[in-house]
């Protein structure tokens, strides 16, 4: 049975795994102001990767793929 329709009217019936094996490892913030300093960017994205690092550290795993984000205005 297609679930799909469903889940987007919210009803949802299947039970919550809340200690299923994790699928990712992230992290993303946004800004008060929009950045348009090229060394400002990289200097805040140095942070987000510092960040997923520990991440990944914390629970004894690699990653296989990065995906990075962004808007452009």
């Amino acid at each position: 049975m297609n679930t799909k329709p469903k889940i987007a009217r919210a009803e949802d019936d299947r039970s919550v795994e809340p200690n299923r094996v994790r699928k990712s490892i992230g992290a993303e913030t946004s800004f008060a102001k929009d950045l348009s300093n090229r060394d400002e960017m990289l200097q805040e994205l140095e942070q987000i990767a510092q960040i997923v690092e520990q991440r990944l550290e914390e629970h004894e795993t690699q990653g296989r793929t990065l995906t990075l984000s962004s808007q452009v205005i």
